[in-house]
């Protein structure tokens, strides 16, 4: 992918809180391009990727509504590893193209700091070589757990719900902490702190990003 404007890749592990410092940089008037975003949108009821994941993985993938069943697949590809390639293979190409066609939009309408929210930068060497600093959001294994079981049971909208052991499973399927903290240009420590701290650090780095 080329690129002509002044990018910034943002990752974390799963409960770390990156999309809250995401959508703190979009309120300080950075673009912001997200990657889970677009794989919703792809896998929503008519999305461009639902064809092909029905046909890899049968009709019991798919919600009444033509959606993905997104807690079923999940429990499925963070316990099977070759199966969750095979959904990579099909939704890394769509949801980089996207990302590509987002990114040239708002390069034409003038945006001079593009974040883009990646969870799996670490594990994709192709994106760190077009980014021109990277954030990685940082917390305890606990409170990545804790986390996503509390937002799990606030949004009580999962056909399976989320459990401690599928939450480990995933946390242990992507880069450890050490591997996506030897990438970073910035650190931001997101444990046992207040939102107001955290935005108190988010808007130091809003500032530092700022030369351009």
């Amino acid at each position: 992918m080329q690129f002509g404007a002044y990018r910034v890749g943002i990752t974390g592990g799963i409960g770390s809180g990156k999309s809250t410092v995401t959508t703190q940089l979009k309120s300080l008037g950075a673009g912001v391009i997200d990657a889970d975003a677009i794989s919703r949108h792809l896998t929503s009821s008519h999305g461009e990727a639902m064809n092909a994941i029905v046909e890899k993985f049968g009709d019991e993938y798919q919600l009444a509504d033509g959606s993905l069943d997104r807690s079923r697949m999940r429990e499925l590809v963070f316990n099977q590893k070759d199966r969750r390639k095979e959904l990579e293979q099909i939704l890394h190409p769509l949801i980089q193209n996207e990302m590509k066609n987002q990114f040239e939009t708002m390069k034409k309408n003038g945006i001079k700091l593009v974040v883009f929210d990646l969870p799996l930068l670490a594990e994709s060497s192709k994106w760190r070589k077009n980014l021109d600093k990277i954030i990685v959001v940082d917390c305890s294994v606990e409170t990545q757990v804790s986390r996503v079981l509390t937002r799990d049971v606030q949004n009580n909208n999962r056909t399976t719900p989320m459990t401690r052991d599928l939450v480990i499973n995933i946390i242990a399927s992507q880069a450890s902490r050490i591997d996506r903290l030897k990438l970073a240009d910035v650190i931001i420590l997101n444990d046992e702190i207040t939102r107001q701290q955290l935005n108190d650090e988010i808007g130091q780095i809003s500032e530092y990003l700022s030369p351009i």
